[in-house]
């Protein structure tokens, strides 16, 4: 099926003038589309094997997308298409709206960081009315700390690869780090933070900013949307921000930002905001240590390269 069809069969009408592979993301296939008019489009063939039931999140992302729109009409959130029976994929395809903004990932500037951090409390925030119970569980567990570990040290044993003597350094640092790493999913079982709704890969290469004044503009790629602690979307985006070394102006940036839109954290939430950073840095490098064990088949390269550095920037946590 031609991309003239596609875009057909989700009602947009017009002749297509050109098409461009995005090579930014790693899961999905995904094209700008520009038509005759100067309208332009987001089309994305959706990763089955990565996201493994596409119809369940495309659910989730325009329940939450709907909700947004009903209620806070001001903010600006995606819009993906339907076919005339309803759907929003077709052969796992799916069309939105493309909205204008840039990215910046790693970046020095305060003001940019601090309107990062504004936005994703933003979207915290305007999420929490929404009834969490309706959303399908499309990654149960993803952010539970204690089963990351558990699935490492089986890695461990098993040492299909004979890897496990290469880190051992990095494996007692780990194990040093277990319990304190998993203060977050440990809290959530015993009720000291509310279940929330979650962007779930909040990096701060999924917020779109005005490229002149570095104001939000929108918060993207909703694939991931869960349950759980928001503090798992706070901690994983400071670590995105950060890269590989801990940077006091950067943080103070970004937190000020979210807590002056973040405004229904209750004292505990705010009590972790900081050890949340930690969290998430170190459920990462568990990944990492298992995908080296495992040879890889994850990450695919640079897995050991990425679990050192994680370690280092944890120690450096350790002494804010």
């Amino acid at each position: 099926m031609s991309f003239g069809n596609i875009i057909q069969n989700f009602g947009i009408s017009g002749k297509m003038k050109s098409y461009r592979l995005i090579t930014k993301g790693h899961i999905n296939q995904t094209y700008l589309i520009k038509m005759e008019d100067g309208r332009a489009y987001i089309l994305q063939r959706v990763n089955s094997h990565a996201l493994q039931c596409p119809e369940q999140i495309m659910q989730n992302i325009v329940k939450v997308t709907d909700y947004l729109r009903k209620h806070y009409p001001h903010v600006q959130t995606l819009h993906f298409y339907q076919t005339e029976n309803g759907k929003s994929l077709l052969d796992n395809w799916r069309i939105m709206d493309k909205i204008q903004g840039v990215t910046l990932a790693n970046t020095d500037n305060l003001k940019a960081v601090e309107s990062m951090g504004y936005a994703f409390g933003e979207f915290h925030q305007m999420l929490t009315d929404f009834p969490v119970s309706e959303l399908y569980h499309t990654f149960p567990e993803f952010h539970n700390t204690r089963k990351r570990f558990s699935s490492l040290w089986k890695a461990v044993e098993r040492n299909h690869f004979s890897r496990a003597s290469l880190i051992a350094d990095e494996l007692q640092q780990l194990h040093e780090y277990e319990n304190p790493a998993c203060l977050l999913v440990d809290g959530l079982e015993m009720k000291k933070f509310p279940m929330r709704v979650l962007h779930g890969d909040m990096k701060c290469s999924n917020i779109l900013l005005n490229p002149n004044s570095f104001e939000p503009v929108a918060v993207i790629d909703l694939d991931t949307l869960m349950m759980g602690t928001v503090l798992t979307d706070y901690g994983d985006a400071v670590r995105s921000l950060m890269g590989t070394e801990f940077h006091i102006e950067k943080y103070q940036a970004f937190e000020r930002g979210y807590l002056q839109s973040a405004l229904f954290l209750t004292e505990n939430e705010k009590e972790y905001l900081i050890p949340s950073v930690f969290c998430m840095t170190i459920e990462l490098a568990v990944r990492y240590a298992e995908d080296y064990l495992n040879n890889d088949i994850y990450f695919h390269a640079d897995s050991l390269k990425r679990l050192r550095e994680l370690l280092s920037f944890a120690g450096e946590l350790i002494a804010v």
